[in-house]
């Protein structure tokens, strides 16, 4: 997850130097949006990261009861 964390702020930070994506970046984005259960998009924004990046902040549920449980023996 911090991985595709990173992958997404490199994207994002060429987008805001070029104002567009190449299209592999542009590939991987609609990937990663398909991945997250979003609805996919014509043209990707700022507003395509910022939606994108809150989600992949997300602990999954399996991770995080699996910590509780390491966590209470």
């Amino acid at each position: 997850m911090l991985e595709q964390r990173d992958e997404i702020e490199k994207i994002q930070s060429a987008f805001e130097r070029r104002n567009s994506l190449s299209r592999g970046d542009k590939a991987r984005i609609d990937a990663l949006l398909e991945e997250y259960k979003f609805d996919p998009v014509e043209a990707v924004t700022e507003e395509t990261f910022r939606h994108l990046l809150t989600r992949v902040d997300e602990i999954p549920p399996s991770l995080a009861l699996s910590q509780a449980a390491l966590e209470s023996g």
